[in-house]
């Protein structure tokens, strides 16, 4: 048996090397204090998080520990030890200025317990200080991350559904909701969801949508996302839903509203079809061309149009251009570059051969597309099979070529029969006129009195329907329009107009005769004419200018005034109440004789009208060879 010192068996606190030991290694501050309060032990860890020295706190009251921490009402804590309860640890800020030698410790943790011995008697307390401030901050971050990820939660746009999967064997037969945000009940329009089953909500889900069941029973089991997208008909809208498993049984959903989108895409697919339905009537087909990137973008009718196999070849302009009519090929071409470099719409029209040999005409507008800063990008288009229209031009021509060549005929036929009445004119009635003033002349030598005054004015009405004949000659086919020219028949115009209408008509120029055919001679003075009692009827001038010219293979007759003039825009009009009928039946005369009327006027500035016939074109149709005269 060992025998131990009596003072050291009675002072608890006696030191040894192994308690010292043990304070020193300690993580924590540690301070032992007597029932009294004072200290009696500390370790060094303690005065780095204190800034107190030993001198300061051995033997002295444990309180100052306390206040050096700079929380000086905590040390309440030491006396709720030494009456033998222990406190909850404390985390405590440490306060700037306090602690001399402290270390840079932003947090502790305190924490105060009774000690006894081995009857239970209360011999003193302890105290431990942890440094916690890596612990705060990692608190202090969780707490922002959190937040972080709850205003997300609550502030994000796609709803959001935490849920729990019920089974009968295998198969998912309902869910519970587990946490839902504020974006799901926007987009559902289901309050309070959270702890709620679906068949609560919905009853009608699981009959209606049996395929988002089966989803979210697979994903909650396989763990495998999946995505889909349905209509539920108690909601009346679409969703596209994502689903993905945190937890065996449990899913996560994340899904938004499509309803619109897929209202769009529902009215783009009718549009598409009722576009390509109006194609193939028809027989149209849309085109689009990126200038940026060179891609091609055909219809399926486009392809019919061209005479291709649907998708034979890669949408390109090599492709197209294989397609159309070797012919056409440069001209199509060419039409098609022109739009690209000046930005502007394209218009063409090209044949395409078919396999068989056949021809057909197609028609293409095109439309450019322009990006932000105005410059083109690409161009959107139509192609339309304008066969039956061209073959209606080629037609028409004929038909109005045919007509041309009748008319012309015709008038070819009226002036011979003109000419033909105005000889008989001349020869039969004429000369029978003529014959019976001479009797007449004779007889009144040999009469007297009443007999010879009614001679006289027998005479006199002879010699005016002489005179009334040759007038109605030249009206119908001048003679002296055959015999001396178009200049010569002019010339015996503008005495005509001079004594019967008083209008003085100033000639100028001369042709040689003959230049032109008959036929074109006479039309030209009749249109003459024609323009000359407009002067008359509706210049209000005493004077005109007729002007006859040669101007290389055409003929010129200018007629001209300064009187009360006309709007212009009206003289087309076909209305015998204006100039238009007589203006209307010249520009359709001169048309058939391959010539054109050149009108110039305007109210209160005169007018002028040019006549033009082509010598060459005329010869031509007369069936002449010759060369027009120098």
């Amino acid at each position: 048996m060992s025998t131990r010192d009596p003072a050291a068996t009675a002072d608890p606190f006696a030191s040894g090397d192994l308690e010292r030991q043990l304070l020193e290694s300690a993580r924590s501050g540690i301070a032992v204090f007597d029932t009294a309060g004072r200290v009696r032990r500390w370790n060094h860890r303690l005065a780095e998080l204190t800034g107190l020295s030993a001198q300061e706190t051995l033997e002295r009251d444990g309180r100052a520990i306390f206040r050096a921490l700079g929380h000086p009402e905590r040390s309440t804590m030491l006396d709720d030890a030494l009456g033998g309860v222990a406190s909850e640890a404390v985390d405590l800020p440490l306060v700037a200025g306090t602690g001399a030698g402290r270390t840079s410790a932003e947090w502790v943790r305190v924490e105060a317990t009774p000690l006894r011995d081995a009857g239970g008697a209360i011999v003193g307390a302890m105290a431990t200080v942890r440094d916690a401030t890596e612990q705060k901050r990692g608190e202090r971050a969780l707490a922002a991350s959190e937040a972080r990820y709850r205003s997300l939660f609550d502030h994000m746009l796609h709803a959001f559904a935490y849920v729990r999967m019920i089974y009968e064997g295998d198969r998912a037969v309902d869910f519970e909701y587990l946490a839902v945000n504020p974006a799901f009940d926007a987009l559902t329009g289901l309050a309070n969801a959270a702890g709620k089953r679906v068949s609560q909500l919905l009853p009608g889900l699981r009959r209606s949508n049996p395929e988002l069941f089966e989803a979210y029973g697979r994903v909650a089991r396989s763990g495998v996302p999946e995505r889909l997208e349905l209509y539920v008909p108690d909601l009346d809208n679409w969703y596209a839903v994502s689903v993905f498993c945190p937890e065996r049984d449990h899913c996560v959903a994340l899904f938004d509203l499509v309803t619109e989108r897929k209202r769009s895409e529902r009215v783009l697919r009718e549009r598409e079809e009722h576009l390509r339905l109006a194609q193939e009537a028809a027989h149209a087909g849309s085109w689009e061309w990126d200038l940026t990137t060179g891609e091609h973008v055909w219809s399926d009718e486009l392809w019919k149009l061209y005479r291709l196999e649907t998708r034979c070849c890669a949408p390109s302009h090599e492709c197209w251009l294989t397609t159309v009519h070797p012919d056409d090929r440069e001209r199509a071409a060419r039409a098609l570059q022109d739009a690209a470099s000046s930005g502007g719409e394209l218009d063409a029209e090209w044949r395409v051969v078919d396999p068989s040999g056949g021809e057909h005409w197609l028609m293409s507008r095109g439309r450019p597309v322009r990006d932000a800063d105005g410059r083109v990008v690409r161009y959107l288009g139509i192609v339309i099979d304008i066969s039956e229209r061209k073959r209606a031009e080629a037609k028409l021509r004929e038909y109005q070529s045919n007509l041309q060549r009748l008319a012309f005929e015709a008038t070819v036929a009226e002036e011979r029969e003109r000419r033909r009445i105005a000889a008989d004119l001349h020869d039969r009635i004429a000369q029978a006129l003529a014959v019976a003033r001479g009797k007449l002349v004779a007889a009144r030598e040999l009469s007297e009195g009443p007999a010879r005054a009614a001679i006289d004015l027998a005479a006199g009405l002879v010699t005016r329907t002489i005179e009334d004949t040759r007038t109605l000659m030249f009206d119908i086919s001048p003679p002296i329009l055959y015999d001396l020219g178009l200049s010569a028949a002019l010339s015996w115009l503008a005495d005509e107009v001079e004594k019967h209408h008083g209008l003085r008509v100033e000639l100028t120029g001369e042709l040689p005769h003959p230049l032109l055919d008959d036929v074109t001679a006479a039309i030209l003075v009749r249109a003459a004419r024609e323009l000359v009692m407009n002067v008359i009827h509706h210049a209000g001038t005493a004077e005109a200018r007729v002007a006859v010219r040669r101007d290389g293979d055409v003929v010129e007759v200018a007629v001209e005034d300064d009187g009360a003039g006309f709007d212009v825009g009206t003289a087309a009009v076909p209305t015998r109440a204006a100039h238009g009928f007589g203006l209307f039946a010249v520009r359709e005369q001169m048309a058939r004789l391959g010539g054109s009327v050149e009108l110039r006027a305007s109210p209160g500035r005169g007018t002028r009208a040019v006549l033009r016939v082509p010598i060459a074109t005329l010869d031509a149709r007369t069936g002449r060879t010759r060369r027009p005269p120098d």
